[in-house]
């Protein structure tokens, strides 16, 4: 396989894999980068993910694309919930909760509304 291609495979490798978990900076907190938890909700079937990034909209084409090997059976989504933050690890924290049997309660209420 040619090294271009090589790394091209390996850059989508990357970015469907883990999304766009930028590396917080030393203390903990990425420097001046907006943090987006996010959920979205298959239109056409039974499922839900939650997610976090630092561009919620390009996430949201990329999973459309079939981008994520998780969700990409489940096409097309639309966007349930983005939250804000500063801080990369609260918003690890936030989306660790999504991600737990807790989040089912809020998210169905979510779509309620």
């Amino acid at each position: 396989m040619p090294a271009q291609r090589r790394v091209k495979r390996n850059k989508l490798a990357d970015l469907v894999a883990f999304g766009d978990r930028t590396r917080p900076a030393r203390g903990g907190q990425a420097q001046n980068i907006m943090i987006y938890v996010y959920t979205i909700k298959s239109v056409a079937k039974k499922f839900r993910y939650v997610g976090i990034t630092n561009d919620p909209e390009r996430r949201l084409w990329q999973h459309n694309k079939g981008y994520g090997i998780s969700a990409k059976n489940f096409l097309p989504f639309k966007l349930v919930l983005k939250e804000q933050y500063n801080d990369y690890g609260e918003a690890r924290k936030r989306e660790r909760f999504l991600k737990s049997g807790f989040r089912r309660k809020f998210l169905d209420s979510l779509e309620t509304l």
